[in-house]
């Protein structure tokens, strides 16, 4: 049981960084911690909001995985966010006391100035160093920081410009709809301002000037990411897909070999399945058990006929439909899209062969 929950997870986590990769695809981007949205937009939200940014920046040119340095001097962070050296002084001392951050600082030795100081992200359950993770922009995600907030670094470069109360609701507005892993949702009103964390007035100022500089629409409940530079539907954004060399996903299951169901049941169940040669059906043995009842010793698949039974709960069918339970999903195209991952690039999505499945096309 434990293989198969283990097998699960990372086709769970796999189909989770393939919706990821989809947001704010086109633009470029960073993840930050949702917790962010608790600073109300202060600056201790831009600071961190700062920090995330320059170490997907310094992530993307890494070549091994280490922990995360920023180094940069307090000038330089208050030049880029736009706020008072005073301000960045305060708002580093406030992470640093919440553990969101952890700093070394140095001085000059003869005047005592500050020099540039050695920034290190902590992980908000963990307490330990992010670690970088090289050709992966996701540092949240790499680091299993969670949730967390994908933000357009257009958007970093419109935030200090704005209120405090219209920070917060856009920040809100990004972390909802990171969550969903859409651009337009629904969303009501009520539960905007329950997430933002703040109170009537300065969410209504909030909203008011996230609609006047074109960041978001929302009519009727549905609630629209827009481009920061244009204020419009990004026309960058498109879907994420897997490329094949015949990316036809509208193939006959008919047309799947048994070797090619073998291989796609493994990677889920994680387990091998023991087939009787005369029959074509797998052995209910020790340590495999039914996903629909958790029976053990109940469950049996035949790669031939493309079908699966079991003997305690009687359910059965066709090997598509168990894919659809185990991955999950209600979508045959992504159920067909998965079978496509594991076929050998020499086997043709149509060919005729001695072990064809038989028809189950109409699952």
């Amino acid at each position: 049981m434990t293989d198969f929950v283990g097998g699960l997870r990372l086709v769970q986590e796999e189909n989770e960084r393939k919706q990821v990769e989809a947001l704010w695809n086109g633009h470029s981007r960073f993840q930050c911690p949702a917790y962010v949205i608790g600073y109300g937009g202060e600056a201790e939200a831009l600071v961190l909001l700062y920090f995330y940014q320059r170490a997907t920046y310094i992530n993307s040119n890494t070549e091994k995985e280490s922990v995360l340095e920023i180094r940069v001097k307090e000038e330089a962070i208050a030049n880029r966010c736009d706020l008072g050296p005073w301000s960045v002084s305060r708002a580093i001392c406030k992470l640093e006391a919440d553990c969101r951050i952890r700093v070394s600082r140095t001085r000059h030795p003869i005047t005592g100035e500050k020099q540039i100081s050695i920034y290190l992200l902590l992980h908000s359950t963990t307490k330990l160093p992010l670690t970088s993770s090289p050709g992966d922009y996701g540092i949240c995600f790499s680091n299993f920081e969670r949730p967390y907030i994908t933000v357009p670094a257009e958007s970093f470069e419109i935030l200090p410009s704005l209120s405090r109360p219209a920070r917060a609701v856009y920040l809100t507005a990004l972390a909802i709809g990171s969550a969903a892993v859409r651009m337009s949702f629904g969303v009501t009103r009520s539960d905007w301002k329950k997430e933002s964390l703040l109170g009537r007035n300065p969410f209504n100022r909030g909203v008011s000037e996230c609609l006047r500089k074109k960041l978001l629409t929302f009519r009727r409940g549905v609630l629209t990411l827009t481009d920061p530079e244009t204020g419009r539907p990004s026309a960058r954004t498109g879907h994420v897909r897997v490329e094949h060399e015949n990316p036809d996903y509208e193939f006959p299951l008919k047309d799947v070999t048994a070797e090619t169901w073998r291989t796609t049941l493994n990677r889920l169940f994680n387990t091998p399945f023991v087939t009787d040669d005369l029959t074509g059906w797998s052995r209910a043995v020790r340590g495999t058990y039914c996903p629909f009842c958790g029976k053990e010793r109940t469950f049996r698949v035949n790669f031939r006929t493309g079908s699966f039974g079991c003997f305690g709960c009687k359910r059965g069918g066709g090997l598509a439909t168990l894919l659809q339970k185990l991955m999950p999903t209600t979508s045959m195209a992504k159920v067909k899209a998965f079978i496509r991952e594991q076929m050998p690039t020499q086997e043709p999505a149509t060919a005729a062969g001695p072990e064809l499945v038989s028809g189950h096309d109409s699952i």
